[in-house]
């Protein structure tokens, strides 16, 4: 009786959630019959109904995707074209009809799993029997709603006959929980939220059901966690991972760590992916941390020898959580850590073996190693990371695993952007953008939607950064539109820090076009993207971020100073930049700690020349030549001869203002180094240094030949 009871509450759900998708399609089909003018007195019927009882139409490439299915996989159409119907039309048209098909080809094997258990199971409660029998008859033709309604009476058949005999209430209590769990198995065939909602309730109650049995409860809890995890992730449900955290906390209560040492590293590994997905979604350093706590936790029971897949699994996670972290950490050592793990994972996880989950961990690893790649001055991280993306593509095909692949298409578009950045020339910014143009293609605005902004964001860089290397305005207006269209789901309340970051870069996309134009009102605008994005990217929650954008901000005001009169927008301009110096530190950032004082150095002898201030033309000196301890020629010898160039600048402003020629020979050889790469690399920069160089050279000239005159006349009696 229990087994028999088992295999019914199993059985149910499935039932009821196909019972009423199935009427709409008999309708449908029947209108459908209706229109091409044939008979519909008998429902489906006549030549336009086949074996099964579901319409043939071979002009309908869906149908015919469901007449094959059903052929293909032994499984009458009308359950098929139920489940399709309950995908829903809109969900239809965005998947495609081959997405559309493996669903329901996934789906599909789930249904025959339940369709075994009622035919095998057997019951020794002649009752059960019986109303088995009737609800297998129903089911197989395709009597829903009956069936569910046999099964629902056996579960309260069961439920009565367990408070009527006390000596069997546990197996009773046994039975009606598994027929709850089967309708739970049931209710998640469909693709909707709340046929989710639904099996994760039923999961829930099949576990009130036996309370006293804790081995019972903790199983039925793992599959409410589950499914609820899979909400969160596939619907972007938030409260839903909130509540799959809750339900492994007490899992893991239940279960002592030396005795249920598998169960418990099992649980802590999906605590730590539900963790995981919270701290990025809430930008919670404290959840990802838990997060790398609980797969660490795993491992010291998923060991590699006891178990490698799941040791392989574990450091595939943990690989992906410590890059998460590492990206809002100014220190690199989780990014390391997360590159090792990833590597560790890939000594199990190979090809031929685990393909899929092989490719998963080859992503994990391109991730990290861009993530470190963009913080460091070279390209070899970068171009691994491109590597890696290339081979986890072999896999994650857009045929197989379309949002996979999208994903993927995504991550290898920032790579390849910031390959471009460092390299000369526009190739890999070119194959950036495509990259991400295909990204788009695979990832939909309805569906997932904060994806989708994402790859707009990063499309708006990669079309900014070439923008401002072919001083094309329309690329640069192209890359504002995009950040424009990532902010209508980047909303500040929904993702406040990924907000601010698309901000940041609206800032200087807006900056660079404001560079382009007359005016100021590009540049107000800019400046305005910047503070908004001050309001979230805060120095406590990402300290370099938040650095980049003060510095961002300071260029803004510093051409606005330059364009209007007042010092009040250079004084502010100075103010960010040594704001942004308080993370810049010279030990972790040389590069940007040198830009920064290039800046300050910038301001200063703007102010200087303004105020006519020898005292601030003297700061911007001493500026230039802190940048200058780490724009090296042999570093960066572009940046080191713009450097060269503005301290000649400087010093030459300052010669103006003082007696005597030091200043002016002092400008003169900062001059002469800039033009040693400038001469040859950029003549365009070297023609603006060489009317400088001639500047100060009539300068001195006119200085040399008045204290020449000047002694001339002294000397005579």
């Amino acid at each position: 009786m229990l087994e028999a009871a088992i295999v019914i509450l199993g059985i149910v759900g499935f039932i009821v959630a196909v019972a009423c998708s199935d009427r709409r399609a008999t309708k449908m089909f029947a209108r459908r019959q209706e229109d091409a003018g044939e008979n519909t007195d008998n429902d489906i019927s006549g030549e336009m109904a086949d074996a099964n009882g579901f319409p043939s139409d071979s002009g309908n490439d869906r149908y015919g995707i469901l007449l094959q299915l059903s052929q293909d996989e032994d499984i009458p159409a009308k359950v098929l074209s139920s489940i399709l119907d309950s995908i829903g039309e809109a969900e239809i048209e965005e998947a495609g009809l081959d997405e559309v098909k493996k669903r329901l080809a996934a789906k599909a094997g789930e249904y025959r799993n339940l369709l075994f258990l009622l035919r095998e199971r057997e019951s020794d409660d002649p009752e059960i029997r019986l109303l088995r029998e009737e609800a297998r008859q129903s089911l197989q033709q395709g009597q829903f709603q009956q069936t569910s309604d046999v099964l629902g009476s056996a579960r309260e058949y069961d439920l009565r006959i367990m408070s009527e005999l006390e000596s069997a209430a546990r197996e009773r209590r046994l039975s009606a929980a598994a027929t709850t769990a089967e309708l739970a198995t049931l209710a998640k065939l469909q693709f909707n939220r709340a046929a989710y909602r639904k099996a994760a309730a039923e999961f829930a109650r099949a576990a009130e059901i036996i309370p006293a049995d804790t081995a019972f409860v903790r199983q039925y809890r793992q599959k409410e966690a589950a499914v609820l995890h899979d909400l969160g992730n596939e619907f972007g449900d938030d409260t839903a991972l909130q509540q799959a955290e809750n339900c492994y906390r007490q899992i893991l209560s239940s279960l002592d760590k030396i005795r249920d040492a598998e169960t418990w590293a099992a649980a802590q590994d999906k605590l730590g992916d539900i963790l995981t997905t919270l701290g990025q979604r809430e930008n919670s350093l404290a959840r990802l941390e838990e997060a790398v706590a609980a797969f660490h936790a795993a491992l010291d029971e998923h060991t590699r020898k006891h178990a490698p897949l799941q040791w392989a699994q574990a450091q595939s996670s943990l690989g992906k959580t410590l890059q998460i972290l590492g990206e809002r950490e100014s220190d690199a050592r989780a990014l390391e850590e997360a590159i090792a793990a990833c590597h560790e994972a890939l000594a199990e996880y190979t090809r031929e073996r685990a393909p899929l989950q092989w490719a998963m961990a080859q992503y994990n690893l391109g991730n990290a190693l861009c993530t470190l790649g963009q913080r460091d001055n070279g390209t070899t991280r970068l171009t691994k990371a491109v590597a890696a993306y290339g081979e986890a593509l072999k896999e994650f095909t857009r045929e197989k695993a379309l949002e996979q692949w999208a994903g993927i298409q995504g991550n290898l578009g920032k790579a390849l952007a910031l390959l471009g950045e460092r390299e000369n020339g526009t190739v890999k910014l070119e194959e950036a953008v495509t990259a991400y143009r295909e990204a788009l293609k695979g990832c939909g605005r309805e569906k997932t939607p904060l994806d989708w902004a994402l790859i707009q964001n990063n499309l708006g860089a990669a079309l900014q950064t070439l923008g401002e290397r072919e001083s094309d305005a329309a690329r640069t207006e192209e890359a504002v539109a995009a950040y424009r269209e990532a902010l209508t789901e980047r909303t500040r309340k929904r993702v406040p820090l990924d907000w601010a970051m698309t901000q940041n870069s609206l800032g200087a996309a807006l900056a660079t076009l404001g560079q382009q134009e007359d005016g100021t009102e590009k540049l107000r605008q800019a400046a305005t993207a910047f503070r908004e994005a001050l309001k979230e990217c805060t120095r406590e929650k990402m300290p370099m971020d938040w650095s980049v954008t003060q510095n961002n901000l300071g260029n803004v005001l510093l051409n606005l100073g330059k364009r209007e009169t007042g010092v009040m927008r250079l004084e502010e301009a100075l103010a960010a930049y040594r704001e942004a110096l308080r993370e810049r530190a010279r030990g972790r950032m040389p590069l940007q700690w040198a830009e920064t004082w290039n800046n300050i150095g910038t301001a200063l002898q703007t102010l200087g020349e303004r105020e006519n201030s020898a005292e601030k033309l003297e700061e911007a000196i001493a500026a230039y030549q802190e940048a200058l301890k780490e724009r090296t020629r042999e570093r960066v010898p572009f940046l080191w001869a713009g450097t060269q160039s503005s301290l000649g600048s400087a010093l030459h402003a300052l010669g103006e203002r003082r007696s005597g020629t030091e200043k002016l020979e002092e400008a003169l050889e900062a001059y002469r180094r800039a033009l040693q790469v400038y001469t040859e690399n950029a003549p365009y920069y070297a023609q603006g240094v060489r009317r400088n160089l001639a500047r100060t050279e009539a300068l001195l000239q006119q200085r040399q030949g008045l204290v020449l005159h000047t002694s001339d006349t002294a000397q005579k009696p």
